[in-house]
């Protein structure tokens, strides 16, 4: 899976409306990002220390991109 293509997809689909294709990016990005996969990186100022998993800016950026997955889950 490509995280961040996943990230840029979902948005797409939520400022579009496209819901059912929002909840079907959120539910495989939130089982990678579940399964300890990498997040994307969702906020540029953060980009630098995206490369290390056991970084802040990555932990941060995967709690985040996880509570938006659960986020558009709930609302389908």
């Amino acid at each position: 899976m490509d995280p961040q293509r996943a990230w840029l997809m979902l948005m797409e689909a939520i400022r579009i409306a496209d819901y059912d294709e929002a909840v079907g990016i959120a539910s495989d990005l939130y089982e990678w990002l579940s399964r300890g996969g990498f997040p994307p990186c969702i906020v540029p100022e953060l980009r630098l220390g995206c490369q290390d998993p056991l970084s802040v800016p990555s932990k941060l950026q995967h709690e985040m991109a996880l509570k938006a997955c659960e986020f558009v889950l709930s609302m389908a």
